[in-house]
């Protein structure tokens, strides 16, 4: 998997915060009119379920960026989903695919 080029750690954790027993992104701060801060981020991509955030112009599965917040690392393998449930990213359904 390729880090994100645009996306620095300390960006992104301004951005965001992720509970990991829940597995729910959320706005720290509001940067835009339909993304405020303290709300739910992201949205269902339909074609697998997945859900995806934008972040500085660009979409990131949620999964990864959950990740990120679980491992301190942007993933190097895919991430699988345990439940095969791939909006639920809470960090027990979360795993390394090899």
């Amino acid at each position: 998997m390729k880090t994100p080029a645009n996306l620095t750690p300390n960006e992104l954790t301004a951005l965001l915060s992720y509970n990991p027993h829940t597995g729910k992104l959320i706005w720290r701060k509001t940067v835009s009119r339909w993304n405020k801060r303290g709300q739910t981020a992201g949205r269902i991509n339909n074609s697998r379920g997945e859900l995806e955030v934008r972040l500085k112009g660009y979409w990131y599965k949620a999964h990864h960026i959950a990740w990120f917040f679980i491992t301190g690392l942007w993933p190097r393998t895919p991430i699988g989903h345990r439940n095969e449930d791939h909006s639920d990213n809470r960090e027990e359904n979360l795993y390394e695919r090899w």
